[in-house]
């Protein structure tokens, strides 16, 4: 089976949509998930801009349901490095920007963390 970036896209928009769903049941933290959602969108778009025209930018998603809570982000979080990880290792020339873009997901994932567990930090 051939990885496609895009599918990094596709986990990044499951992300997202599990953000709003979580925000639309959890209005106190609908702050930090604004932002959350927003930071995805920036690191997304920088991502976008590294390889475009480089890589097939062909998606998976569908629209499929995704849970709507922190566990939900954070899981598809970890699809997302997971898949930066292997495209970084199968695709080399695109190992400086998925670095940058992995780092700048665990740098967001962290910040909702703290926001919406302050005292687990």
């Amino acid at each position: 089976m051939e990885f496609l970036i895009g599918d990094i896209f596709t986990a990044l928009e499951r992300t997202k949509h599990s953000a709003q769903a979580w925000a639309h049941s959890q209005p106190e933290h609908d702050e930090a998930l604004g932002k959350f959602i927003k930071d995805l969108d920036q690191i997304e778009l920088e991502l976008r801009e590294s390889v475009v025209g480089k890589a097939s930018l062909q998606s998976s998603y569908r629209g499929s349901a995704v849970n709507g809570s922190i566990f939900g982000i954070i899981n598809c979080l970890t699809h997302v490095t997971g898949l930066a990880a292997l495209f970084s290792e199968e695709q080399p020339e695109y190992t400086t920007p998925l670095k940058r873009f992995q780092e700048e997901i665990y740098r967001v994932k962290g910040e909702l963390t703290k926001k919406v567990f302050p005292d687990a930090v």
